[in-house]
């Protein structure tokens, strides 16, 4: 007798998360309780893909097609993860980078007047990628020139559709 061929799909850490995150609401999970699950097609070329996706992400995630990326030290990274763990056992639930970064990139735009009048007249330019030192001070620059702007601007205002804090 001959076995089944064997199909292996690709894993999908989104999916898992997700599929994790609806069991949990079956035993009671305060976080997605009252939001029913139903499982979406996504409309990338991966074949047989499905995703447990929640209504209020599920336009978000059709339209989620392009990956920024940076480089960490381990150091760093060690950091960002330690952080994002605090920021995790203070809520009670998971808090991924991905939400951690888009919040703080929003809030950043939104203080685009504040970052514009802090940068007038800037004498520093894009060190070269070989310059340690460069990079280093160019990077301090923009967290010193940041933490100002977004300490002089007003409040953030809500991202559509959902309620003020």
């Amino acid at each position: 007798m001959g076995r089944k061929a064997f199909e292996e799909e690709p894993y999908n850490p989104i999916a898992a998360d997700l599929a994790r995150d609806v069991a949990a609401a079956g035993r009671g999970s305060p976080a997605i309780t009252n939001v029913a699950p139903r499982v979406v097609q996504r409309p990338q070329p991966v074949q047989h893909s499905t995703v447990v996706s929640l209504p209020a992400i599920e336009s978000a995630a059709r339209e989620a097609t392009i990956t920024k990326r940076f480089v960490l030290t381990r150091t760093e990274d060690d950091d960002l993860n330690e952080f994002l763990l605090r920021l995790q056992k203070q809520v009670g639930t998971k808090v991924p980078l991905s939400v951690v970064v888009r919040a703080a990139l929003t809030v950043v735009m939104q203080a685009e007047s504040q970052v514009m009048d802090e940068i007038r007249g800037w004498p520093i330019r894009f060190p070269s990628t070989h310059d340690c030192l460069g990079q280093n001070t160019f990077e301090a620059e923009w967290i010193r020139c940041l933490g100002r702007a977004i300490r002089r601007s007003p409040s953030p205002t809500p991202l559509p559709g959902r309620p003020p804090p």
